[in-house]
């Protein structure tokens, strides 16, 4: 009876403690709270609770390490507690070890499929590897349980948006706004929907109202400037994207501004954003423009440097590299250096493209540097070496020059006869 008694005694001193430990947790004094449960954890080393406690609160204070040691040992004695799990693969997500922590929550997903943290993490997993079925399977069952989560409706809307499901996406997407007016995101995703089907205007009534919602969100600036970009209204994208750049200052939105001003010729105000976005000197789109700009401006020398920087930072994208040899082949006429431009014309016609465009346009590049033989350097010997060059390949755009190149070819032919008759 007095054994009983003191062992009744015990438990009830240290579930006391284990509430006192609790409290100090509450109240944010997590080294104290370590303090108590490690002097508890030396009395009861039984106590599968209190290392579950220790690991928490080694998490709270970063120390993933020794908290990765306490859940394990907690695990030892309950190894399909979903709680002590849970903690488990979160402290391995801490400390990087994302295999592991992937195993863990399928684990947890085998013991309870309706698990809130392993159906999370595990659906956000096969989004971002494209495993999209596996990812809708495992976010039905949760909405399933949970039928006024808008998280799971909107994320399920989101997959058959990744399956190209537009009709069941906008169903998912339209029930989220049901459950809460106020997501945000799924307005975004409901606009991109819209946009990719080329419905600009109710794209951008989405947008707008997920701007109404979250007015100092500059992601929803850009997001509207894009949907205007996409339709070719750059100088009604230039006004969201100067808030998203008003609100951030963000290099990139400089870039926006830069390319849309370049596109409807406002080129000083080009050149200022383009300038601010070439901070970092790294991003090639911005050093072409820049080039561009300078060309537009009869500033053939100043483009031709901005070039040869983009061509510095190109490895080994071959098409970027085949337009800007072709533009600084434009810049160098321009500047009157005839030789630098045809060599970088051969310099683009020789580069190995992919883009079907750019193989049409080789036989430009042919007529072209025919162009300077014959009109600038008075050699059209050279000029028809150049146009027998250009080909027909049964593409419409090809036959066209190859016509052209003929019927050149032709002509200079008889004017040469007629020149050395004389």
């Amino acid at each position: 009876m007095l054994f009983c008694f003191i062992s009744i005694s015990f438990i009830t001193n240290a579930q006391s403690k284990i509430d006192e430990v609790n409290l100090l947790m509450l109240k944010s004094k997590y080294e104290q709270a370590l303090s108590l449960s490690e002097k508890l954890i030396s009395e009861d080393s039984q106590n599968e609770q209190l290392y579950y406690l220790i690991a928490i609160l080694n998490k709270q204070l970063f120390r993933y390490t020794e908290s990765s040691k306490a859940i394990e040992k907690a695990l030892e004695f309950e190894p399909n507690n979903v709680e002590f799990l849970n903690e488990y693969a979160s402290v391995l997500v801490k400390r990087n070890r994302n295999v592991e922590a992937l195993n863990v929550y399928q684990t947890i997903q085998n013991l309870d499929k309706f698990n809130l943290n392993s159906g999370i993490y595990l659906s956000n997993h096969y989004l971002k590897n494209k495993q999209i079925e596996k990812a809708k399977d495992i976010l039905l069952n949760l909405y399933s349980k949970d039928t006024i989560n808008p998280y799971f409706t909107r994320n399920i809307g989101l997959c058959n948006i990744r399956l190209g499901k537009k009709d069941e996406a906008l169903k998912w997407l339209n029930l989220t706004l049901k459950l809460d007016s106020t997501d945000v995101k799924a307005y975004v995703f409901i606009a991109r929907i819209y946009s990719a089907t080329e419905e600009f205007d109710i794209a951008l009534e989405y947008i707008q109202n997920a701007i109404n919602i979250d007015p100092m969100n500059k992601d929803l600036y850009k997001q509207a400037g894009d949907i205007h970009v996409l339709r070719n209204h750059n100088f009604r994208a230039i006004p969201r994207y100067l808030k998203a750049y008003e609100i951030g200052n963000d290099p990139y939105d400089a870039r926006n501004l830069g390319f849309c001003y370049y596109k409807i010729k406002k080129f000083e105000k080009s050149k200022y954003y383009l300038k601010i976005a070439d901070a970092d000197g790294l991003d090639l789109q911005v050093k072409i423009f820049l080039g561009n700009v300078y060309q537009k401006q009869g500033a053939p020398d100043t483009s031709i440097t901005y070039y040869d920087q983009a061509l510095e930072i190109i490895i080994p994208d071959f098409d970027s590299m085949y337009s800007l040899y072709e533009s600084k082949a434009e810049s160098y006429y321009y500047a009157g250096d005839l030789e630098k431009s045809i060599e970088n014309y051969l310099l683009a016609y020789n580069t190995d493209v992919k883009s079907f465009w750019l193989k049409v346009g080789k036989n430009n590049i042919l007529i072209d540097i025919a162009a300077i033989y014959e009109e600038k350097l008075n050699d059209k010997y050279k000029a028809i070496e150049y146009l027998e060059k250009v080909k027909n390949e049964k593409i419409t755009f090809n036959d066209d020059h190859y016509k052209y190149a003929q019927q050149h070819i032709k002509k200079l032919k008889e004017e040469l006869f007629f020149e050395e008759g004389k």
